[in-house]
Parts: C-alpha cells; structure tokens; sequence
C-alpha cells in the first residue's frame, strides 16, 4: 500500500499539481516621442470649374460666314468660317435617301486671350438617319496644351447642333 500511495504522490506531482501562473507582459509606452507622421492622405484640391460651354459653339450659322465644299470618299462636307469667337463649322452630307442628310457637325472656335495664349473648344456630334445623336464629345484647351476639360454632349447640345447643321448646309448650298 505504501508503494502505491508514493506512486500516487510522485504522479499528482508530475502530473498538474503545480498551478500555472497567467504570463504577464510587461507595458510598452507608446507615447510618441518625436515628429508623428500623417498618414492620411491630403484631400483632392478642389476642381477648376470647366470652361467648357464659355465660347458659343452652337449658335446659329454666321451670316457673314465663308463657305466652301469639300468632296471626300464618305460624302461632301460644307466648311463655314465666320464670327467672333472665330468658329469653324463642318458639315459632311450622307446620301440624300437619308431623311437626316448631316452625318456628323464638327465646330471648332478659338479667341485669344489677354496674355498671348488662345483658347479653343471643340464640339463633335455624329447623327444617326434619323437626326439623334450617334456620338459627341466636347473639349476645351489651350493652344499649344492638352485638352483641359473634356466633356460629354447633351441632348440640349444635340437639338441645338441639327439645326446649325441644318443652317449651314442651307447657306453652303451651291446654288
């Protein structure tokens, strides 16, 4: 019996009777001590307003604009140049079958600016047969630069381009 309580004893003791203590870590300051860097990211400046829609590309045809007719493998283009801000109007004509005859009106206009440079926007519209707009696209820069502001034509934009479309190819018309 003696022999079995030792082994009893010797086991306890091997086994678990010692209690574990809970590790403690030691405490780590993490006051800073020097310069904190931001590591938020600054905000986006604020954006320029466009200037795109400042020069008046879309208004009737020049009365006193200059006509001339281009013929091109696609179909005839009517090219008007006239007003201030100095507009370029360009017209090419689908077949006549088509009942909207102006495939797609391309106005550029440019004015100078007080400190040598000269602005320029630029306009875009392709028609479908029936006079909606297929495509657009609107630009605004700075000779000699990149486009600044690029935008997208409106249906406003579209209405207002068929009838200049419309005018110039009444005023280019050969006669």
């Amino acid at each position: 019996m003696r022999a079995r309580l030792a082994c009893l004893l010797t086991a306890a003791l091997v086994v678990g009777c010692e209690e574990k203590q809970p590790e403690v870590k030691p405490k780590v300051d993490t006051t800073p001590t020097g310069p904190v860097e931001n590591i938020d990211p600054a905000p986006p400046p604020p954006a320029e307003p466009t200037r795109i829609g400042q020069m008046p590309l879309l208004r009737g045809a020049p009365p006193d604009g200059q006509c001339s007719t281009r013929v091109m493998s696609t179909g005839s283009r009517y090219i008007m140049q006239g007003d201030y801000p100095m507009r370029t109007i360009t017209v090419e004509l689908g077949p006549p079958s088509r009942p909207f005859v102006p495939t797609f009106l391309d106005v550029k206009g440019k004015q100078s600016r007080g400190d040598g440079k000269e602005e320029n926007e630029w306009i875009y519209i392709g028609f479908t047969e029936t006079g909606a707009i297929d495509s657009g696209r609107r630009q605004y820069f700075l000779t000699g630069s990149p486009p600044k502001d690029v935008g997208v034509v409106t249906a406003e934009d579209g209405e207002a381009a068929k009838q200049l479309a419309l005018q110039v190819m009444q005023k280019c018309k050969p006669s």
